[in-house]
């Protein structure tokens, strides 16, 4: 039955989109194409509204002469250099874990004309705190240093030199068509979703976001873009064939497929998506969703909600409420499965904004996250991280979080603070933190955190790992400690040019 409802819902798709075609190019007004991609990416204390623009796809107005720019091509990039210490629980303070992620960007920006703009983003990653497989050199060798410290949890390694590494960020093509249809190819960053911390909906992104993070780090994915924009009836129509799920598609069959449509109903925002995945762990996995955003007297409130037809990874079950015992066979501690289907996942929360001083402005919001395909209890973590689905923030089925954020009393509003509490209801975990960004001459952004973890040992937010030596399907695997993590301290510089 949901087969026959996405193909029913696919050929409407194509109907919808032969149709709006037709009408557009009827149509004598021109699309503004700068509020049609959006602008850079927003920051974390924009309105929930703002949040669904795809990031560095503006086409701004341009100097031209008889269609040709002035300056076809723009140099330019960033440096992101952080460092981050968690002193642990119980472990002299010399031997707390540090990491000094840099990231440094640079990109092409070519507009030969105003209707044709090519993009280019290459990105550099290394960490002089860690070898060159990204391995640490003393302490534990669990974590990453490209997330925050709450998301540091990894079991997994490699025998490929990847510090430092390069990658491509974005590499897009952007062209229109009788300024009515607007085509981009390419590696480009899309985001789906209007909640602050969780985003079930952001299906096109194999990976998710960490919330607790200044930036999105996540590198762009490669898709085939069609946008339509409809500003007669204030909405947008968007549909994408995508190679990512998350390995390259290396046939037709394997490619994925997605639309969108937004539209603006007075001043609430709407969203409705479906996307189509056929490639090995999401095959024939068809996932539906919508999300929003509306004012509510003097409330903004948000929401977002998915449907999936299809688990797209392995359901654990634990056969017992014991802990692991040294030397016992592993496979006997759990058993494999499919979570049953439907499954549902949803977010959503409000916020209020208000003058803490005059001419500076204050937010304080709250938010819940139920997680179907996450579990009760924080035993299964080993499993996970012995498995490689250990995914932080979706690990339990509820969250919830509040945050209060505020510009600063400087008088060139170059200050900002904001402190969040996340928790884990499921494990009853939770993590606070504070952060604090100043800009200063012109392009520099200094940034200071510090995070603390309470709650459940064991949990998630307050993670700790003591797991004995045991047997797996004829192999050996060792034993597991991690401390618990007391605080974490980071500063951060960042700056474009």
């Amino acid at each position: 039955m949901i087969l026959r409802m996405f193909k029913r819902f696919i050929c409407v798709v194509f109907f919808t989109f032969g149709v709006l075609v037709t009408n557009l190019f009827s149509q004598n007004e021109t699309p503004d194409e700068q509020s049609m991609f959006g602008g850079d990416e927003p920051e974390k204390n924009q309105s929930a509204s703002n949040k669904n623009k795809t990031e560095n796809n503006t086409i701004q107005d341009l100097p031209t002469k008889d269609g040709v720019v002035d300056n076809p091509l723009q140099i330019g990039g960033s440096i992101y250099y952080r460092f981050i210490a968690s002193p642990q629980v119980d472990k002299n303070f010399k031997e707390a874990p540090i990491s000094l992620p840099l990231q440094v960007d640079g990109y092409f920006d070519g507009r030969p004309n105003d209707r044709i703009r090519v993009f280019i983003d290459a990105r550099l990653y290394y960490d002089a705190t860690r070898d060159k497989y990204s391995q640490t050199t003393g302490g534990t060798a669990l974590g990453g240093s490209q997330t925050s410290s709450t998301a540091n949890v990894s079991a997994t390694a490699t025998t490929v030199p990847n510090n430092p590494q390069v990658v491509l960020d974005q590499a897009w093509l952007k062209f229109d068509i009788a300024r009515k249809v607007f085509f981009t190819g390419g590696s480009q960053h899309v985001k789906w979703g209007t909640s602050r911390f969780w985003n079930p909906t952001d299906f096109v992104n194999t990976q998710k976001r960490d919330p607790l993070l200044q930036q999105d780090l996540r590198t762009g994915l490669p898709m085939l873009r069609f946008d339509i924009p409809l500003q007669f009836i204030s909405s947008n129509f968007t549909t994408m064939a995508f190679v990512d799920q998350p390995k390259p598609a290396s046939t037709l069959g394997q490619l994925g497929a997605a639309a969108r449509y937004e539209i603006i109903i007075g001043e609430t925002e709407i969203g409705i998506d479906a996307v189509y995945r056929d490639h090995k762990k999401y095959k024939d996995n068809y996932i539906f969703g919508t999300d929003f955003s509306a004012p509510l007297g003097p409330f903004d409130i948000y929401g977002e909600a998915a449907y999936i037809t299809r688990s797209q990874s392995t359901y654990y079950t634990l056969t017992t409420t014991d802990k692991p015992t040294a030397g016992m066979d592993f496979s006997k501690y759990f058993t494999e499965g499919e979570q049953k289907m439907p499954i549902l996942e949803a977010s959503g929360g409000m916020n209020y904004s208000f003058s803490w001083l005059e001419n500076r402005l204050a937010a304080v919001g709250v938010e819940y996250f139920y997680n179907q395909t996450g579990y009760d209890s924080s035993l299964v973590y080993p499993i996970l991280i012995v498995k490689g689905q250990y995914q932080p923030f979706y690990l339990g089925k509820h969250y919830a979080a509040v945050y209060l954020s505020a510009e600063g009393p400087d008088s060139g509003k170059h200050t900002n603070y904001s402190l969040s509490v996340l928790s884990n209801l499921s494990d009853k975990s939770f993590v606070g933190r504070f952060d604090f960004t100043w800009g200063f001459l012109n392009y520099m952004t200094f940034e200071m955190f510090t995070a603390g973890h309470f709650g459940t040992k064991g949990g998630e937010f307050n993670f700790s790992l003591d797991t004995p030596a045991v047997l797996y399907q004829g192999g050996y695997i060792p034993a597991m400690n991690l401390p618990a993590t007391f605080f974490d301290f980071g500063l951060a510089l960042r700056t474009r040019f």
